[in-house]
């Protein structure tokens, strides 16, 4: 009878196993090959030539930190720098820092919920950040891990192995994205509570291990300062405000398994007792849950200039994962455990299969040199960066070219020109100016591929596209010919004479 009960336990971990591996296995296999989105294709385009020129443009182009794009440089060099080459980087990255995962539950929990854990932490960093894309996400997410790992091994055991590993970990997180670091702060609370609760003396250590990371990674302050000043031109995320903090560290599914696992632990006797002795575990997913989106939120409100974003605060969720575990090793039931388990499996297997898809920027291309062949005129983009409202931005020659990324990358023999949303005539003026490009004397007209964006414009919400069609209609042009492809709007316009 026992025995039947433990092939019955296995098989029943099996089926959540596998139904949440289905989920992560579609959304790998639909993305890897997908087109670039546009922020990707402003990677292929800083990797697009020498090392020098990489190093150049990922300093001073880029919000994030350098050495992602130094490493994406060196693995195209060798692979190739088509969609999955490129993104097949970040499926390495972040497959090893489920490996991480894995030892960090181990620390605390059963073979089987850790890879329970991993399954699910790796399905939240898939759902709610870009790991999987030609961004640095997946690379810096994979060090964050094995820091967060180290740093709990060096906190139980005082590895002087674990402290080096950690502090090495922790630098190529500021060098890979510095607003990752924030989970610097989430050790150092630990740390302190450590210190006050448990009676641990780690405090001089800790600060030492501060200190060499510090000293370490001043050489990226250079960034951090020159992104600081120029915040007002990067900021491309809505203002901070508590509704979006809340939306941002309580997603939907993490809020329901919440409720699923309260609800079921008040029904059961000794639940408190049980779960006192995940105490610690519990500490530290909370801190790693709460305190970095709390720190942006404030950061956000005293700067003008909002970071609060699950982009960079997708790993927390890792922390909600810890919390998730220690619930679950208290539910004695074994049958009402694991049909809360494939419940969650199912609504994470369904969700990969609903995510909203990234507008890729390969159709529209394909499209244009179809149309290029047939009928040779000059291209303008508007790509929807924020940047490109800049008056300085939009008319440095260097810049111009980070605009036409994704023509670049696709249609390289086609010099695009770059032009802002015309909400600023002066500065449209100027954009076209700066080009030679005078569009009242193209008597055979020219394309326009614009990424839509919502812009405020006369009084109301308008997108972009619209916008370019009410400004080239009032300088005496008709639009002949419009294709959509999701947010990417390719658009003909020629003159009425």
């Amino acid at each position: 009878m026992k025995n039947k009960h433990k092939i019955f336990e296995k098989v029943w971990f099996f089926s959540q196993f596998l139904i949440l591996f289905v989920g992560l296995l579609y959304y790998i296999c639909t993305r890897l090959p997908a087109g670039l989105w546009l922020d990707e294709s402003l990677t292929a385009w800083i990797i697009s030539e020498d090392f020098q020129t990489t190093f150049h443009r990922a300093l001073n182009y880029q919000g994030q930190s350098p050495l992602y794009f130094i490493m994406i440089h060196a693995w195209s060099k060798i692979f190739g720098s088509t969609e999955w080459i490129l993104r097949f980087f970040s499926l390495l990255c972040i497959t090893s820092g489920s490996v991480f995962q894995y030892f960090l539950y181990r620390l605390k929990f059963s073979r089987e919920l850790s890879l329970y854990g991993t399954l699910l932490g790796t399905s939240f960093l898939f759902m709610f950040t870009s790991v999987l894309e030609a961004r640095p996400y997946g690379f810096v997410t994979a060090f964050l891990i094995a820091s967060q790992y180290y740093f709990i091994v060096w906190l139980q055991t005082g590895s002087k192995k674990s402290q080096v590993l950690h502090l090495f970990c922790s630098v190529a997180i500021i060098y890979g994205h510095w607003l990752l670091g924030s989970i610097l702060l989430v050790q150092s609370l630990l740390v302190l509570i450590a210190c006050v609760v448990q009676k641990k003396v780690f405090l001089k250590k800790w600060i030492s291990s501060l200190f060499f990371i510090g000293i370490l990674s001043s050489p990226n302050l250079y960034q951090i300062i020159m992104v600081f000043r120029k915040r007002f031109v990067y900021n491309y995320i809505p203002e901070a405000s508590l509704s979006t903090w809340i939306n941002i560290t309580f997603p939907l599914v993490p809020l329901l398994i919440s409720l699923i696992l309260i609800s079921v632990l008040i029904l059961q006797r000794d639940s408190a007792k049980k779960l006192s002795k995940n105490f610690n575990t519990i500490i530290v997913g909370i801190c790693w849950f709460l305190v970095p989106s709390s720190i942006f939120f404030v950061v956000s409100k005293l700067f003008k200039a909002s970071i609060l974003s699950r982009l960079y605060l997708g790993s927390n969720y890792l922390g909600f994962v810890l919390i998730i575990l220690s619930f679950f090793s208290c539910l004695e039931n074994s049958r009402i455990r694991n049909l809360i388990l494939i419940i969650t499996s199912i609504s994470c297997m369904a969700i990969f299969f609903i995510l909203p898809k990234k507008s890729s920027w390969r159709e529209p291309c394909v499209y244009l040199s179809v149309l290029q062949k047939n009928d040779q005129k000059r291209v303008l983009i508007s790509p929807a960066l924020i940047e490109s409202d800049h008056k300085e931005w939009i008319l440095d020659s260097g810049r111009r070219s980070y605009f036409s990324a994704p023509i670049h990358h696709y249609l390289p023999d086609v010099k695009a020109i770059p032009v802002p949303i015309p909400l600023n005539l002066d500065l449209m003026k100027c954009s076209l100016e700066k080009s030679k490009f005078d569009y009242t004397i193209q008597q055979d007209g020219f394309y326009l591929v614009v990424e839509n964006r919502q812009v405020y414009f006369n009084g109301k919400i308008e997108s972009s596209s619209n916008v370019f069609k009410n400004y080239f209609k009032k300088s005496g042009l008709f639009l002949r010919h419009e294709k959509k492809f999701s947010h990417i709007h390719v658009l003909e316009f020629a003159s009425f004479k």
